[in-house]
């Protein structure tokens, strides 16, 4: 989806995201017993389960979220005699988005809590290069390091419906052909 940045140059790309939701307790349910020890199921939302074992004469007093490490939940079983065990609740990426529904990005650094999956080769998420391709000129070349060969390039303009006629990519640069302006253009190209 495409739409106009006022507070920058021409039009950019609006990038949503959308993690997997966080995983949670369910329920806990006892489910079998043996002669010395009762059996409880904990089930999570995504429908995993672990089981436990707790001994005869002794239950469960509290269960509780002692930890979390990235995207790992530690959960601690603490039982009437005192002792405790522990299990981990892996979960998906949550989040709170937006009123309008879209994650904005500049592409420098993904925001605290987020993590990108698929990134172009490099690692980098994108870098943008601007230029302005002056009233009455035909071509504009852009130069940065991050722009190769084997570069997607996305190219956006300050004016509706005006478009490169021909892009020509080397290592290093990017050569944009417009038809020529009345007026100056400014011109962005999203190397990925």
């Amino acid at each position: 989806m495409d739409v106009k940045n006022t507070t920058n140059i021409g039009t950019v790309k609006i990038i949503m995201l959308k993690g997997e939701a966080g995983n949670s307790i369910a329920s806990i349910e006892k489910t079998s017993s043996t002669e010395g020890s009762e059996i409880y199921t904990i089930t999570l939302t995504d429908g995993s389960t672990t089981t436990i074992e707790v001994e005869r004469g002794r239950g469960i007093a509290s269960i509780e979220k002692t930890a979390t490490v990235g995207l790992v939940d530690t959960y601690t079983i603490t039982f009437t005699d005192e002792t405790t065990t522990t299990f981990d609740v892996i979960n998906g990426q949550s989040y709170t988005v937006p009123t309008d529904g879209i994650l904005y990005f500049d592409g420098a650094t993904v925001p605290e809590g987020y993590e990108v999956t698929s990134a172009p080769a490099g690692g980098g998420i994108f870098t943008d290069v601007t230029g302005t391709l002056t009233a009455g000129q035909t071509s504009l070349t852009l130069s940065n390091n991050a722009i190769t060969t084997n570069s997607t390039i996305d190219v956006y303009t300050d004016s509706y419906g005006v478009n490169p006629t021909a892009v020509s990519v080397a290592n290093g640069s990017v050569t944009l052909t417009f038809e020529a302006q009345s007026s100056n253009l400014s011109v962005k190209v999203r190397v990925s």
